[in-house]
């Protein structure tokens, strides 16, 4: 959990002089924890906004209160800061990340076998590379074709348009068979449009990555929220983590896609967000804490979090390449959690003992 002085939540730490204590889960202390994190990821806040796709002057509103952060931006901060959506909500993170992280400051990454267009600026030295100041939609811009307003009647910034059509087509066919001009033309844009908010097709490979990880994350943080229990709150995360449809489809093709890509270069480029040690950290978490009430198996948790981890990211490539079915893989897992992960004698379809829930909820 990142740290203010002594230990302390840092935004806990800025609120210290208030007369009554501040809710940790209210909306000023959200606030100052997002506050803290663009702090500390180094970015200056124009740059910080850029990275979230968001206007500086609306970024500027939300952390003064005047405007409330959307899910999807709290988890793309998230993303940009190295921290998590559940330290954001509650100042309490499920786990550290996994030894040798890199974090997500990192320069925008280079394929191999990638083409000039694919490159974009990106193949251009930084000191002759024209850095935008903010990604507002430009005046002279096209409107983004194929938007739909949501319930609230929002509409989808440009950007996010452009990054759900490359997740989708990445997803499909690969990135390797998809241009920037297919991406534009089922956006309804030009292909100068996607330019603006991309350098080329490799940053926007992995924005788009990071974008429906983004949604993952979100969707996890409210499992540990508001799941009672280690073991049904593990059985919560390997179902979200099952590749079957929408997004959680179109996540695992991007991240085997990556995988693939770090293997073929030989480390040149590595896609690495820093949501898989939050996905990891998350099941580290949850396993010591059944061990902790006696409802998961004694032993090293790190090393149980590892093989839990990677019987997932084996079975979901074999769904990816249809040897077995989802429904195969959730099986699968099912059995490994009654089989492997809970102690002997333990009757899989008793009730398990409730984890003791901290004041408001709060979990490890």
């Amino acid at each position: 959990m990142p740290e203010g002085r002594e230990g302390e939540d840092p935004a806990q730490a800025m609120l210290a002089e208030t007369e009554e204590p501040p809710d940790p889960r209210g909306p000023e202390a959200v606030r100052s924890r997002v506050r803290w994190s663009i702090t500390e990821s180094g970015l200056a806040q124009r740059e910080f906004a850029r990275r979230l796709g968001l206007d500086e002057t609306k970024l500027s509103k939300a952390l003064r209160g005047t405007r409330r952060f959307s899910p999807t931006e709290l988890a793309q901060i998230a993303d940009i800061a190295d921290v998590t959506v559940t330290w954001l909500l509650s100042g309490i993170d499920p786990a550290p990340p996994l030894p040798g992280s890199t974090g997500t400051d990192q320069p925008a990454p280079v394929l191999l076998g990638t083409t000039q267009e694919d490159r974009g600026a990106a193949s251009t030295p930084a000191s002759h590379v024209e850095q935008p100041t903010q990604a507002p939609t430009p005046p002279s811009a096209p409107a983004i074709g194929l938007v739909q307003p949501s319930a609230a009647g929002a509409v989808p910034r440009p950007r996010e348009v452009i990054l759900e059509a490359a997740a989708r087509l990445f997803a499909a066919r690969g990135r390797h068979a998809v241009r920037l001009s297919e991406i534009a033309a089922t956006c309804g844009v030009s292909t100068s449009a996607v330019y603006h908010y991309f350098t080329g097709k490799d940053e926007l490979f992995v924005e788009a990555l990071r974008h429906v990880q983004a949604r993952a994350e979100h969707d996890r943080a409210v499992v540990l929220e508001h799941t009672d229990g280690p073991v049904p709150r593990l059985r919560e995360l390997i179902t979200l983590r099952l590749p079957t449809e929408g997004d959680r489809a179109d996540e695992w093709s991007l991240r085997v896609q990556g995988w693939g890509l770090s293997v073929a270069g030989a480390g040149s480029f590595t896609p690495r967000t820093g949501a898989y040690e939050r996905w990891h950290g998350a099941v580290l978490a949850v396993l010591r804490e059944g061990q902790e009430v006696d409802v998961i198996v004694p032993g090293p948790v790190e090393d149980l979090a590892l093989q839990l981890t990677g019987l997932i990211d084996g079975l979901g490539t074999k769904v990816l390449t249809g040897m077995i079915t989802v429904e195969d893989m959730g099986r699968v897992l099912d059995g490994a959690i009654d089989q492997l992960l809970m102690p002997p004698g333990r009757d899989p379809a008793a009730p398990h003992p409730e984890h003791p829930r901290r004041p408001g909820g709060e979990h490890r």
